[in-house]
């Protein structure tokens, strides 16, 4: 017997192995290792077959090592799913087949075990009642649940989990990687017991293949993962849940570039079953198809509780008198207050380190990475010059290297520096800060999140890890440091993340008693901000889609990001000319808009240029040419991103 196996590779070429005696049990699906080139790789075994097509020599055909357990074998439907990501986002099939398949060690496997203390289910308001029965009585495949910061979302999630359980059926809750914390597990732990799994890339191997098996077996009822989890087989799935739909670490930035929302809807559609995207700041492209009448709209217009929305206050940093660097005389009287209350304040910043760049006085040299075109962040407490890119670092140098000045000063302010201007202000206050240089350790979240409960902080300071996925019960003070951060952004987008990012953070304020929130900028009219403080995401969206569809933006029309890389600056930009005029030939003018430096142009060494289509009808056509140019040019590597998310 033979197997026809593909690899993990940006190319449709399989390849023939011989199957030993002991593995005559293989199937399509099953996961191997074999011998490729000087090294073992592993590969999917796509077809078994008696004789192996178009090879005379037999005895040239190399064995297969090593054949995994049965639980890791592809099934048809994740071969579908792995075709339709090869056709839509146009990858290497090797490439799409291994995305779905997912990366193992077959390693003994490791049972999950939580700390469950049941709790008694929370009488649902009116709202709640509603969204879940307009939900299970709707025809449609896809829902769009748009409910506010505090409207009892999780809770409505719980019931649909619930009648699912009751006919017998499994339902998989996807979540952002960022939004994936402790206190989301345990609040799911606590509700259904033992039949939740988790799947994350924080996990052992032995527990992902606890989930990956006990949901294929149906051995458990309710799966709750990030982004690769949509691929997981199930025995009796019902429905799919997708919270905090909005986010943009739902779209895989590696080949194959693949859409968590898209490929759920796909996975709906092939196990017909009902899929929910939830979130308080939707997606321009789901809401609008929520309010097109393709999703099904359900809305939770009010908090849970009944209490209000926390008041929001601009603060004009334009005009407004400064305690510090970063904090204005407002945010800071108002700190005060909330720390006589015996509250908690949670203060917003979002960018890491102490300070953005180190530059020169005297020249104006800026110190930057070397194998990125970005400056390096100063992180005081480790004396380091870091990139945020590839993790390259350097001490702050004591000389200029361009003018031998000594002069330095740092400019921009992280949350580092935050810190240290919180911690001279308020001496007495206990401070923490989270961001990603505070929370690498396994148990950060979980036991960050007791001893905020526990009341054993006053201020925190963080980045937009803090701005989602919790619920701080004694936060009444939400302060914005810099809320224009993102509107500079050279993406079309950047106006949509502003709204969604002050609109999650604001509400972590007033979950249990009255909240405030102030948010300092220097572009209080912007809409994004204005809407944002009036907690009206939909007037956002009314002015947003207008100006997308002006410009013909998504969601009106798609995009296809091409980005070119390669080493060597001069044959890049030579091909670059060459591969332009075969775009612009074969496909026309309209639709092509490129090339151009990448926002970010010279990063981990490799220098890189923007292609940039927007396609309606003609999608199977650029399609081709893109192969075509692929061919053509096998040096430079080619990124497709179908429908992109990141601009830069």
């Amino acid at each position: 017997m033979f197997a026809d196996i593909l690899f993990n590779l940006p190319f449709d070429r399989k390849f023939t192995y011989s199957v030993p005696h002991s593995f005559s049990f293989i199937k399509k699906g099953d996961r191997v290792k074999v011998p490729f080139g000087s090294r073992n790789m592993t590969g999917i075994v796509l077809n078994v077959k008696e004789n192996p097509d178009g090879i005379d020599d037999i005895s040239k055909i190399k064995e297969i090592l090593e054949l995994y357990s049965p639980y890791f074998r592809m099934t048809e439907i994740q071969f579908e799913l792995a075709r339709r990501i090869w056709l839509y986002y146009l990858s290497g099939y090797g490439q799409a087949v291994h995305t779905v398949a997912g990366a193992y060690k077959d390693v003994r496997i490791k049972k999950q075990i939580f700390e469950i203390n049941p709790e008694n289910k929370i009488l649902l308001n009116v709202n709640q009642n509603n969204a879940i029965n307009q939900f299970m009585n709707t025809d449609k495949k896809t829902s769009l649940l748009y409910g506010v910061t505090g409207s009892g979302k999780t809770e409505v999630y719980f019931t649909i989990i619930e009648q699912f359980m009751q006919k017998n059926k499994q339902a998989l809750y996807l979540l952002p990687e960022i939004a994936l914390t402790p206190q989301i597990v345990k609040r799911f732990t606590d509700r259904f017991g033992e039949k939740v799994a988790v799947f994350n890339s924080k996990l052992s191997n032995g527990e992902r293949n606890y989930a990956l098996k006990s949901f294929r077996q149906g051995e458990i009822d309710l799966l709750i993962g990030t982004r690769s989890a949509v691929f997981l087989p199930a025995k009796h799935l019902g429905v799919i849940i997708l919270d905090e739909e909005h986010e943009s670490t739902f779209k895989q930035q590696d080949n194959p570039c693949y859409d968590t929302r898209t490929v759920a809807q796909w996975r709906g559609e092939l196990e017909n079953v009902k899929v929910i995207f939830g979130s308080a700041t939707p997606s321009l492209e789901s809401f609008k198809l929520s309010v097109s009448g393709d999703y099904e709209k359900i809305m939770l217009d009010k908090r849970g509780d009944g209490r209000k929305m926390p008041d929001v206050f601009l603060v004009d940093m334009a005009i407004e008198k400064k305690v510090s660097r970063n904090i204005s005389r407002k945010m800071h009287e108002e700190i005060i207050n909330t720390l006589q209350k015996k509250e908690q304040v949670l203060l917003f910043h979002n960018r890491r380190g102490f300070s953005s760049f180190q530059i020169c006085k005297s020249c104006g040299e800026v110190i930057k990475c070397k194998n990125c075109d970005i400056t390096l962040n100063y992180h005081k407490k480790i004396n380091k010059l870091i990139c945020h890119y590839c993790d390259f670092w350097k001490t702050p140098p004591k000389k200029c290297e361009k003018c031998n000045s000594e002069d330095f000063e740092f400019m921009g302010s992280g949350t580092e520096k935050i810190e240290e201007e919180i911690q001279d202000l308020f001496p007495k206050a206990r401070i923490i800060r989270v961001d990603r240089d505070t929370s690498s350790s396994k148990n950060f979240y979980s036991d960050f999140y007791k001893k905020m409960i526990n009341r054993e902080f006053d201020i925190i300071i963080g980045t937009q890890m803090i701005g989602k996925g919790f619920d701080f019960p004694y936060v009444t003070l939400v302060g914005v440091l810099w809320a224009d951060f993102i509107l500079d952004f050279p993406d079309f987008r950047s106006a949509e993340r502003t709204a969604q990012l002050l609109s999650q953070v604001a509400g972590r304020s007033g979950r249990a008693r009255d909240g405030k929130v102030f948010i300092q900028t220097y572009a209080k009219d912007h809409y994004a901000i204005l809407c944002a403080k009036d907690h009206n995401y939909p007037r956002f969206f009314g002015e947003e889609i207008e100006r997308r569809k002006i410009l013909k933006y998504p969601p009106f029309i798609s995009f296809v990001r091409v980005v070119l890389t390669y080493k060597d600056k001069v044959f890049l930009e030579n091909s670059i000319a060459d591969i332009t005029s075969m775009l612009k030939l074969e496909i026309g003018q309209e639709y092509f808009l490129g090339p151009a430096k990448a926002a970010v142009f010279f990063i981990k060494g490799m220098f890189r240029y923007n292609i940039l289509f927007k396609i309606n009808n003609n999608r199977k056509q650029v399609y081709e040419v893109i192969k075509k140019i692929k061919s053509k040019n096998p040096k430079i590597r080619f990124k497709i991103d179908v429908d992109p998310i990141d601009m830069m």
